[in-house]
Formats: structure tokens, C-alpha cells, sequence
């Protein structure tokens, strides 16, 4: 996910998905990481989420959404250099 503005690692967001011929999908989400993005990017953070109590049929169309569990890799952390 992108924001504009900084999120609290630790956070709870409420997400709504919308999808065509489906019941909408709400869940909550916990901010795991955040990073600042290049001054370039269409925003300035970008933040990784964990999905909580999601139900199977939830699990499943957020997959059919972001994509398949096989498709995901893990983000690599920056390291700043010293």
C-alpha cells in the first residue's frame, strides 16, 4: 500500500475492498513497515500491511485481488549506509 502521510508502525487501518459481482470485502490491517519513497513516486510512503481475523472467503478474494499467495514475495529492507 502508499500513503501520503506517515503511518505508526503498529497502527490499525479499517480497509473496504470493492469488487464487481462480490460482496465488499472489510477488514482490518496493522501496519508492519514503512518506507519514505523517492521524491518522484506518485506518493511519499510506502507500507506493509498484516491482514488480521480474516475469514477463508476473505483470505480468498483478497488474494484474487492483490494476487495469487504464490506471486508475493517479502519486501527487502533499505539499509542505510553509514
Amino acid at each position: 500500500m502508499t500513503a501520503d502521510g506517515a503511518l505508526p508502525v503498529g497502527s490499525l487501518l479499517r480497509l473496504g475492498f470493492l469488487v464487481p459481482d462480490t460482496p465488499p470485502l472489510t477488514c482490518t490491517a496493522g501496519v508492519v513497515w514503512v518506507e519514505e519513497l523517492a521524491p518522484t513516486a506518485p506518493a511519499r510512503f510506502d507500507v506493509g500491511l498484516r491482514f488480521l481475523q480474516l475469514d477463508p472467503d476473505g483470505l480468498k478474494l483478497l488474494f484474487h485481488i492483490l494476487g495469487s499467495e504464490n506471486d508475493w514475495e517479502p519486501p527487502q529492507p533499505s539499509h542505510a549506509e553509514e
